[in-house]
């Protein structure tokens, strides 16, 4: 009981501290806290979309966007029906030269919003 206790405290202090980064747009802090949080609360889904979000904007160095990209499939499998995320996704994969995997994740943009701009200019390419 009082580990479990211990756990759930120390994770809220993670979770309340990366959301005051996120706030002061501290986003490489804030992502950490947000990744020590979800190594507490793994079910946390909307933790886990805000990860993506909070990592990909930290993301400066090239070698960060695979990263990136990962944290955005898990975010996509987590809210199907969020075009925002499939839209960054697709734009990760075009920066990242995975052309193919944009292609197929812009059709699936596509299946959500047939208009979508993002979807329309990769298979356009």
């Amino acid at each position: 009981y009082w580990h479990a206790f211990q756990l759930k405290r120390g994770s809220t202090a993670y979770l309340t501290r990366a959301e005051q980064l996120a706030d002061e747009e501290e986003w490489d802090e804030s992502s950490r806290y947000y990744f020590r949080y979800l190594q507490v609360r793994p079910d946390d889904d909307a933790a886990r979309i805000l990860l993506a979000e909070i990592f990909d904007k930290s993301a400066d160095d090239p070698r960060q966007k695979p990263r990136a990209a990962e944290l955005y499939f898990r975010a996509v499998g987590l809210a199907p029906d969020r075009i925002d995320l499939h839209e960054r996704l697709v734009e990760l994969l075009l920066e990242l030269r995975r052309f193919p995997i944009a292609v197929e994740e812009s059709k699936k943009l596509l299946n959500l919003d047939a208009e979508n701009s993002t979807g329309l200019r990769v298979l356009a390419l």
